[in-house]
């Protein structure tokens, strides 16, 4: 396991419940070799936080780690059925691309962005490229993707 500079194994707790993690942090304080970095309230703060402080150890209580995982199943699995160039296409749609802006973006057709838009709806099972948009936010996708212009 990689120790960081002070020595100690840094540890991110995840749980919805504040006396849980109070609780649980509390318990970990007395272990000498660990230090708690971090306290989450939901999987998705958890991801979040985890990319940001980089923990040895990202501990998710029973539930958290259920919700986190059904969420990763569903949402992930839905996600990577998506080309590489599909997932493009949504990100510069998220950013508010018109099509015409992501076929010069991407240096395609058109009619190429639109073929990739009704792939994406019918793989996202979405009527409408307002509400692949709203999938993409709401599953917090982007993680700050730069889209090129």
């Amino acid at each position: 396991m990689d120790r960081k500079r002070n020595g100690k194994i840094r540890v991110l707790i995840a749980d919805d419940h504040t006396a849980t993690r109070e609780g649980i942090h509390a318990l970990l304080q007395a272990v000498p070799d660990l230090e708690v970095i971090g306290e989450a309230q939901s999987g998705t703060e958890a991801q979040q936080m985890a990319v940001e402080l980089c923990p040895d150890i990202l501990l998710f209580t029973g539930a958290q780690f259920a919700r986190s995982r059904r969420w990763s199943q569903e949402v992930g699995a839905r996600w990577g059925c998506l080309t590489t160039r599909e997932q493009e296409v949504l990100i510069h749609l998220a950013h508010g691309k018109s099509n015409a802006e992501i076929a010069e973006a991407l240096s395609i057709g058109v009619r190429t962005v639109d073929t990739h838009i009704e792939h994406i709806l019918e793989k996202l099972d979405v009527a409408s490229s307002r509400e692949a948009i709203a999938w993409v936010w709401k599953h917090e996708l982007l993680d700050g993707e730069e889209v090129s212009t």
